[in-house]
């Protein structure tokens, strides 16, 4: 019998022993009256934790010091595992308890510099804000104050890895450092996705020339259709520096002692899955209290990653006498204060920008290795070297060359590059947030935000004086004589980043000096028109379907007859109409020359909702994504990466399809089967678009077993689930950590966005009024991380049927809607 099935054998007999046990283990962690701790360590004064029905914890305390110290404790009674996790990820120690499959994404996180840009920034924050490092400390305490109290008593996980060999564990004392390594660890699965993104270009000019490759992601404006895909002083298709773009060959040279990492990967092998690189998005926006019933501002987010269980987010609320905070919403593992949320005078919420903060070189090299030409000079490298530990083989040695200019040399798909990233740097995230939590008007708000650097998050904001606004901080790069969309000859010193665009100059919009803006939306789509000329910002902005449907829905809803309220704020979050295959379907319909009248008639009748009931839906979704597979995959055929999420853009589909292609390039090229021969053989778009339809409705009849359309309902193919980091492992006899699966509905373009993968994480409205008692959220599946805990999936039905729970927030309103858990005494 093989090892691993042993092992599987020996844990399902613990669990049997596990749920018998299970009141016993709920009355440990969960005890009737409240916890009472005397003799805090370092505490000032009174410290109350009171929790919901949904564990959703209410810490007050007299003074901050002593809140930080509660929430520490409270994030690691809820979530130890899931700091534990973030924490290693951010040291590049994950193999050290999960084994040989996790080396590679130890090594990746090293060789990017997370573990060095997280010292870099702490000692930044030591010189620039003590007082800052000082709370950090004490949230830290607090972590480490739970853990000395609760080693014997520590999550089923633990005991998990303990049947899995992993004999005497301790888990380490948390340190100040591993939260600015949750920041950068952020910073990288929001950005660090360009370095592929890069490659990729520069494989698709290589491979089909300049003027092919960017129909498929292309850098100027289609005119005949509304998205917006200008790149800020590009006026043609002719790269800047197309003639310096270096002859990168593929070499077997392993960089740094790192396995090529392919493109489109999931660099972290199957664990710790929860944002991927690429699999992240969100929609926010903010309506102003003239458009309104209630006549106060509205605002409303909801960011897109992978489901995980528990979520990547953790709710609070936090209250501190001494500094007049008083603050709710939703925090990170291992990230003190609130990220999403409001206090009594602002609410605010975020989505990521993909904005291009990185860039890829190639640098000549002296014979030995050891010096890189620059500017006319041999540099010298520096030498990173160090050891991973590994769980039941050998510990792996490495040794990182890293170029002063620029960063560590990597060997991306075979491709040995350098990476310049923003957030190599040190950082101000931290202070940030701390500022945004204490904020009381849009002056402070924005003094916050001065803080707020990588990863870039567009903002929308609402304040108690009706001000609503949009701004998206970050580090962005003044780039000299370049825009950064390919990787480039970095020895030369003509591509080099000359400065960062100054705050007055990063992408915003307010009500103040725009009079006729009374909302304002994103959702992960260009923030910028062609006039802006600080810098080049993206060419990876996501697609703009969310963005027009949401603008769409607003202002129907919010017009000269009619004004917003709260629940049509919820109803726009819950929206599935696919604007794309309302846009292409009469495009599509038109070519369906062949079909019965009943196959044309299910896509005429349809109404474009991606619902669980809708067999229209399932047609659309495999016959879209089919088309695009049979558009490209013969050209792609010389090209060495798969069809994937990069390119071509969806964008750049829709419009293929919306454009009289008879005599455009594309019939001549991409919709022309290459592997055909003879001017009989020259497929068309109509060709394509018959082939796919049709195979759609042929796969499905198949795939079904039934030629009834009431069979091919879209829930039975889209599904969600919410995904343990372990819940997969040894044979699926931990299925029980993870949540689902349950039937879901929409897809990728909808508002209420999701695939196979990843969907909003979290929900939250807030009506901006005095008390902020209208304020709203849901955070599947549940706030408490223990299996065995009482809220590990308390808010799952919620979620599935988009339905919500108020936030208690005034002092009378949560001592009415809780009940003290917790008292933490000097």
């Amino acid at each position: 019998m093989s090892r691993k099935k042993s092992v599987g054998i020996v844990l399902l007999n613990v669990l049997i022993i596990t749920f018998f046990s299970g009141l016993l283990i709920l009355k440990n962690m969960y005890p009737d009256g409240p916890q009472v701790w005397l003799d805090v360590p370092g505490l000032n004064g009174k410290v109350s934790v009171y929790k919901d029905a949904y564990g959703i914890p209410h810490i007050f305390a007299e003074n901050i010091s002593d809140l930080y110290f509660a929430q520490g404790y409270i994030q690691a009674e809820d979530r130890l595992f899931q700091m534990d996790l973030m924490r290693r990820a951010g040291h590049g120690t994950l193999a050290e308890i999960f084994g040989a499959d996790l080396v590679s994404s130890d090594l990746y996180f090293r060789a990017i510099g997370i573990p060095r840009s997280a010292a870099l920034a702490y000692q930044a924050l030591l010189a620039s804000d003590p007082q800052t490092i000082n709370r950090l400390q004490r949230y830290v305490d607090g972590v480490n104050f739970y853990l000395s109290h609760h080693r014997g008593n520590l999550p089923l996980e633990y005991t998990l890895l303990e049947l899995n060999g992993l004999l005497g564990y301790r888990v380490p004392d948390f340190e100040v450092t591993d939260i600015i390594g949750m920041g950068k660890i952020m910073a990288a699965l929001l950005s660090i996705d360009e370095m592929y993104t890069e490659i990729n270009r520069y494989k698709l000019i290589k491979t089909f020339g300049w003027e092919n490759a960017t129909q498929i992601f292309p850098l100027e404006v289609f005119k005949d259709h509304p998205i917006d895909l200008t790149f800020p002083n590009m006026t043609t298709l002719e790269y800047v520096g197309v003639g310096e773009i270096t002859d990168l060959s593929p070499n077997g040279e392993v960089v740094n002692d790192l396995p090529s990492i392919p493109l489109q990967s999931n660099i972290l092998a199957g664990l710790f899955k929860g944002m991927r690189l690429g699999g992240a998005g969100s929609n926010n926006w903010v309506i102003a209290g003239s458009k309104t019933v209630s006549g106060y501002s509205l605002l409303a987010n909801d960011p897109h990653l992978e489901l995980t269980s528990p979520s990547i987010w953790h709710q609070y609320h936090l209250y501190s006498a001494d500094v007049g905070l008083n603050v709710t919403g939703v925090t990170l593992p291992l990230a003190p204060g609130i990220i999403i949320g409001h206090n009594e005078h602002i609410a605010w919420g975020v989505t990521t920008t993909f904005m291009d903060d990185l860039d890829t070189y190639s640098l000549k090299e002296s014979p030995d290795g050891t010096q890189y030409l620059y500017d006319g000079d041999w540099k010298d490298f520096e030498f990173e070297e160090g050891v991973i530990p590994v769980f039941g083989a050998e510990s792996r040695s490495y040794r990182i060359k890293i170029a002063p200019d620029f960063g560590p040399l990597l060997n991306v798909d075979g491709y040995k590059v350098t990476m310049k990233w923003a957030a190599a740097n040190a950082s101000n995230l931290i202070s940030a947030v701390e500022k945004l939590d204490l904020a009381r008007n849009y002056a402070e708000f924005k003094d916050a935000i001065r803080y707020w650097d990588s990863p870039s998050q567009n903002f929308v904001y609402a304040d108690l004086d009706g001000i609503i606004a949009f701004w998206a901080p970050g580090k962005f790069p003044i780039r000299e004589n370049d825009y950064g969309i390919v990787p480039t000859n970095g020895s030369t010193g003509n591509f080099d980043w000359v400065d960062y665009v100054q705050f007055e100059d990063y992408p915003h919009y307010d009500n103040i000096d725009n009079q006729d803006r009374w909302y304002f939306v994103t959702a992960n789509a260009r923030v910028v028109n062609a006039s802006y000329n600080a810098t080049y910002l993206s060419g990876a902005f996501d697609r703009t379907f969310r963005r027009d449907r949401i603008t769409e829905l607003i202002e129907s809803k919010a017009n000269d007859a009619d004004k917003m309220t709260f629940d049509e704020m919820n109803e726009i979050q819950a929206d599935i109409l696919s604007l794309p295959a309302r846009t292409l379907m009469k495009n599509v319909t038109d070519s369906l020359t062949d079909f019965t009248s009943d196959e044309k008639a299910l896509l005429t009748n349809w109404d474009y909702n991606m619902a669980g009931d809708s067999p229209a839906g399932t047609v659309w979704h495999d016959f879209f994504e089919r088309f695009i597979n049979y558009t490209f995959s013969d050209e792609y055929q010389s090209y060495t990466s798969p069809l994937g999420p990069y390119f071509p853009t969806w964008d750049t589909v829709v419009n293929m399809i919306l454009t009289d292609c008879s005599s455009s390039f594309y019939a001549h090229y991409w919709f022309d089967n290459v592997s055909t021969t003879g001017a009989s053989e020259t497929e068309t778009m109509g060709n394509i678009i018959r082939k796919a339809m049709r195979d759609t409705f042929d796969e499905l009849e198949a795939k079904t077993g039934s030629p009834s359309y009431s069979d091919w309902n879209w829930s039975k193919f889209q599904t969600i689930r919410w995904r343990h980091e372990m819940g997969d492992q040894l044979e699926g006899a931990l299925e029980f950590l993870n949540n689902g699966p349950f039937p879901w509905h929409s897809d990728t373009d909808c508002v209420e966005n999701g695939d196979a993968n990843w969907r909003p994480s979290m929900h939250f409205i807030c009506q901006v009024s005095p008390g902020m008692m209208t304020a709203s959220l849901v955070n599947g599946p549940g706030e408490n991380g223990n299996v065995m805990g009482l809220n590990y999936r308390s808010q799952v039905d919620l979620y599935l049927y988009h339905q919500y729970h108020y936030m208690p927030f005034t002092t009378q309103d949560v001592l009415g809607n809780t009940t003290l858990w917790a008292q933490f005494l000097p």
